[in-house]
């Protein structure tokens, strides 16, 4: 298992590119949240209609885990 430190990050920014970049990254956080909540549900139906005997669901995670600025 590989550690990871948190990274600080110190940057100045102009009120207007401040408020730009923020929008932009909560944006993108909702549409990860509603990913997450879609696939969530999706695995859930799938699994309450899996026969209860000779199936199996395999689950594969192919997740790039990204770090933006």
């Amino acid at each position: 298992m590989v550690k990871r430190k948190t990274l600080v990050v110190e940057k100045k920014l102009k009120k207007e590119d401040f408020v730009t970049l923020s929008r932009k990254q909560i944006c993108e956080f909702l549409e990860h949240v509603h990913r997450g909540r879609t696939q969530y549900a999706a695995e859930n139906k799938l699994k309450e209609n899996l026969p209860q005997i000779g199936h199996v669901m395999p689950q594969m995670d192919f997740a790039e885990n990204k770090f933006h600025l």
